[in-house]
């Protein structure tokens, strides 16, 4: 069985990912313990010139917000997949629909 050591962590640390988001990307997404300790972490685009503007970019055009394709990509989704895949709108719900 498959878990995360202090080692893990310590790799983690010197990739600039902080110990919460390996813990939630391995136990809560699914994530290997390679895959956890090693993808750079999805920062918020507030600085231009991100590498990850030209996907906010493409989902902007299918009427994807950043912040879904933030959380598809976190879930383990591509990056070219989380910004062309339509949202299933039907599944949203106001607050409103009880």
């Amino acid at each position: 069985m498959e878990y995360l050591t202090d080692e893990d962590y310590a790799i983690a640390a010197k990739n600039g990912i902080k110990k919460g988001t390996v813990y939630l990307r391995f136990n809560r997404c699914g994530w290997s313990v390679e895959r956890s300790i090693n993808t750079p972490t999805m920062k918020p685009t507030d600085k231009t010139g991100s590498k990850y503007d030209k996907y906010f970019a493409i989902g902007e055009k299918h009427g994807i917000s950043s912040n879904t394709i933030r959380g598809r990509w976190s879930q383990g989704w591509s990056l070219g997949k989380a910004c062309t895949v339509p949202v299933n709108n039907h599944l949203r719900r106001s607050k409103n629909d009880g």
